[in-house]
């Protein structure tokens, strides 16, 4: 059977205990299998890890079920099921938007997984909207036949009863076979649109990548693991709270020490930790980086701390993750049109024709960041002679930000839309700025570029 949009009525809805045998009308039985399916999509492992996704999309649900489609705005949403402020500012603060985008994508992974028309009811949520579209099989509205007006008596034909009654069903059927055509070809054009805006974004992914395939030698992933000191077993054993936050390894690395403010430590007291560590933005980032070589069907390596060197960056081409902490990205930086630079405790985007823009971002402030910037550099033919793409920020956030950018398909086909017809063709630098909303990195947003 195949699938039809539903626009569900508010009506005196049934329990979702009940099966949709025993709703009284075809609006109530599509709540039904809607609210069993929505039960389904929450309890799978895509959701269950989400509390923020479960909230939202459970609200703008029940919201469309219960006809109260006005609710379903941005700031209505972020203050009914984030705890906003009534009069906060959602430019500066996209949750609801962010959220919208993880839950659209958790549906579109939700029903690859679990196969295309399993289920009798789909549900959608359409890009730039917060109201969900509800999908269903044809059994749950049986067409109804068209009606037609009935002709004066002094009009008709003088005929046999039969052959009248013959006609009207002809011409019934013509009618619906028509409109069924009709909404074929409609559907049909979509489709093709759809089909043709998704191969154009994923051919910008492509085309931004392509350098990596000029050579057999695999793509090298290269992190840096910045040195860590810990404190050793016995200035743990100082806490008053030893035994039950401290006492084993990984009580110890999931709680955050208190001591006293004077209490006093030897230097040999804490250990350093190398190769060991990677900040949390660099392994997202990543994490995206090696998804884009296995769909590129490019073998990847990933390289942490020391393992790496000048010599495999000359014989590879290679993504440098991360900045402050990454000494070779700093250094193939140092050159070119905008370069990262640190400067009184603030690490900062500096561009080298003006020492007056920048964009900067302190360290040390103690405040929650609400806001990061990166920097992503595309050298065509790097120092080191093969194809270099360097990708970080000034904090974690910028880094994460920036691999998120890299790896969305259409993401990308929208920033290399506002680039010169020829960017491909050399090298490019972008400055991408992005807000933290509750931890969650925003999209990556182009402030400035260089293609030269």
């Amino acid at each position: 059977m195949s699938e039809k949009s539903i626009a569900v009525k508010a009506v005196a809805l049934p329990s979702t205990a009940e099966s949709s045998a025993a709703a009284d009308s075809p609006e109530q039985a599509a709540q039904v299998l809607i609210r069993e399916h929505l039960q389904e999509i929450l309890a799978n492992h895509l959701f269950r890890s989400s509390e923020r996704c479960r909230r939202f999309l459970t609200y703008i649900v029940e919201r469309t079920l219960a006809g109260e489609e006005e609710d379903l705005k941005e700031r209505r949403i972020g203050v009914e099921v984030f705890h906003r402020p009534a009069d906060y500012n959602t430019g500066d603060h996209p949750i609801v938007r962010i959220t919208a985008s993880e839950v659209r994508r958790r549906l579109i992974q939700f029903y690859a997984e679990t196969g295309a028309g399993t289920p009798p009811v789909r549900i959608e949520l359409p890009v730039g909207a917060y109201r969900p579209h509800f999908r269903y099989e044809d059994v749950l509205n049986p067409k109804p036949q068209p009606h037609l007006a009935p002709v004066p008596v002094s009009a008709r034909p003088q005929e046999n009863p039969g052959d009248a009654a013959g006609s009207r069903r002809n011409y019934s059927w013509l009618l619906l076979a028509a409109l069924l055509l009709t909404a074929t070809l409609a559907i049909a054009g979509f489709r093709y649109l759809e089909a043709q805006r998704v191969a154009a974004s994923a051919g910008s992914l492509q085309q931004f990548w392509a350098p990596v395939s000029t050579t057999r030698q695999p793509v090298l992933i290269c992190l840096a693991s910045p040195i860590v000191y810990q404190p050793r077993l016995n200035v743990y054993q100082k806490s008053p709270r030893f035994a039950q936050e401290f006492a084993t390894q990984l009580d110890r690395t999931r709680h955050e020490l208190h001591l006293p403010p004077r209490t006093s430590l030897r230097w040999s007291e804490m250990m350093p930790f190398k190769n060991f560590y990677v900040a949390g933005g660099d392994a997202y980032a990543a994490a995206r980086y090696s998804a884009v070589m296995s769909e590129l069907h490019k073998p990847a390596q990933v390289r942490l701390g020391d393992n790496w060197s000048l010599a495999d960056l000359r014989n590879s081409p290679s993504v440098l993750v991360g900045a402050f902490d990454n000494d070779w990205a700093l250094q193939l930086n140092a050159s070119l049109p905008f370069r990262w630079v640190e400067r009184d405790g603030a690490g900062m985007i500096l561009d080298s024709s003006s020492a007056h823009r920048l964009w900067q971002q302190h360290w040390d402030t103690g405040k929650p960041i609400d806001t990061d910037y990166g920097l992503i550099t595309r050298l065509l033919n790097a120092p080191t002679g093969q194809f270099v793409l360097m990708a970080g920020g000034i904090g974690p956030y910028g880094t994460e930000a920036a691999g998120n950018l890299l790896s969305d398909s259409a993401a990308l086909a929208t920033v290399l839309r506002e680039l010169p017809n020829d960017w491909s063709r050399h090298n490019l630098q972008l400055v991408i700025k992005t807000t933290i909303t509750d931890g969650v990195v925003g999209p990556a947003h182009v402030v400035a570029f260089r293609v030269w």
